[in-house]
């Protein structure tokens, strides 16, 4: 194998590897407490885990009366959970540090890349005499 597809390789599984490091970066689910003015807002998605076990993916839910009530994600049927039967819940939220810094990783990475491939062209290109 030549120096240039092992390097080729090895650029590609970092790549690779960062782009899964990176992949979650910018949402993490942060636990919620569900009381009865809790509310949310229309796009905000809420993982719910029952006591049961059972999970579901509600988007902008909202406490009415004793119950979590609002579309499941990807569907428009509406759900409703009784508040005693939930285990924990958790929103989606944004992280704006982390898209930050996933940012300016993922370009590094790529002008890492760059350099390292215009590098290892001035170094394979033949000589002029």
């Amino acid at each position: 194998m030549s120096s240039s597809t092992v390097a080729w390789r090895a650029v590609r599984a970092a790549r690779c590897g960062a782009a899964l490091r990176w992949l979650n970066a910018c949402h993490t689910w942060q636990p919620q407490t569900l009381r009865s003015t809790t509310g949310f807002d229309d796009s905000t998605r809420v993982r719910v885990e029952r006591k049961d076990g059972r999970s579901v993916v509600l988007v902008g839910p909202r406490v009415v009366a004793d119950s979590l009530v609002g579309p499941r994600a990807g569907s428009w049927d509406r759900a409703a959970i009784a508040v005693s039967d939930i285990q924990h819940a958790e929103a989606l939220k944004t992280r704006a540090m982390r898209t930050t810094l996933a940012v300016v990783g993922i370009t590094a990475l790529v002008v890492g890349t760059v350099l390292v491939f215009a590098g290892m062209a001035i170094a394979l290109a033949p000589a002029a005499y």
